[in-house]
């Protein structure tokens, strides 16, 4: 039902003339096509979304629609380097009442995926200082509980601790989502 929901919203976003949000709209079209690996449409959807100007809270869109499609494809040095542009600055504490006039939304879709891209391309330490802004994240927007306890046990596999890493994954499993 997401890819035909998706592709009603193009449709629509098209149709209607709500040109600022076309941008957003085929970016979360490439991801929902690249998830059911239909690579072809997902970069049409993603170098659609590239040719809009985006509203300024949806400008990491693209980025994280780019770092979808290859993670869909198991590519994470692609996957992190379509996020690099996304993490220009210091890493600082998440504070919802003091966001800077910079920052885009959704940030916390961008930190599940840093911080996969990180350990799967051996950047451990980065990784490390990823999980902890994740962990941050998680305490504010509880739907990121689960894949911060998967993340916690990526990077303790990479790590060469799998005693943790079981821990961890056996957390995200038992962790509802919400």
């Amino acid at each position: 039902h997401g890819a035909a929901h998706a592709e009603q919203a193009v449709t629509e976003t098209d149709l209607g003339g709500f040109y600022p949000h076309t941008g957003i709209v085929r970016a979360w079209a490439a991801i929902i096509a690249a998830g059911q690996g239909r690579w072809r449409t997902a970069r049409e959807h993603l170098d659609a979304s590239r040719h809009h100007i985006p509203l300024p809270v949806f400008a990491d869109q693209s980025a994280l629609a780019a770092a979808a499609i290859a993670q869909a494809r198991g590519d994470h040095h692609a996957m992190l380097e379509a996020l690099q542009p996304l993490q220009a600055g210091p890493l600082e504490p998440y504070d919802p009442d003091h966001l800077t006039p910079t920052a885009t939304w959704p940030t916390h879709m961008f930190w599940p995926m840093w911080t996969e891209a990180l350990t799967t391309t051996g950047h451990l330490d980065r990784a490390t200082e990823a999980l902890t802004h994740l962990t941050h994240l998680s305490h504010h927007i509880p739907l990121l509980r689960t894949i911060t306890a998967h993340a916690t046990g990526q990077l303790a596999e990479a790590h060469g601790d799998p005693t943790t890493a079981l821990t961890a994954y056996h957390h995200a499993l038992d962790t509802p989502p919400l």
